[in-house]
């Protein structure tokens, strides 16, 4: 069968979406890693600390 217009649309907006919602991660990846590595050092020295403690 044939697929309508509508159909594409829809299939088109959700391609859009799902590559918008990768784009937010893309865009900032420089910032979440950073974050990311900041959190894990906090932890290990929260870890630390308790020990000393």
């Amino acid at each position: 069968g044939a697929i309508g217009l509508g159909i594409v649309m829809q299939i088109n907006n959700a391609f859009d979406q799902v590559r918008s919602s990768f784009s937010v991660f893309i865009t900032n990846w420089t910032t979440i890693t950073q974050l990311r590595s900041i959190y894990k050092r906090l932890k290990e020295f929260e870890k630390n600390i308790s020990y000393k403690s």
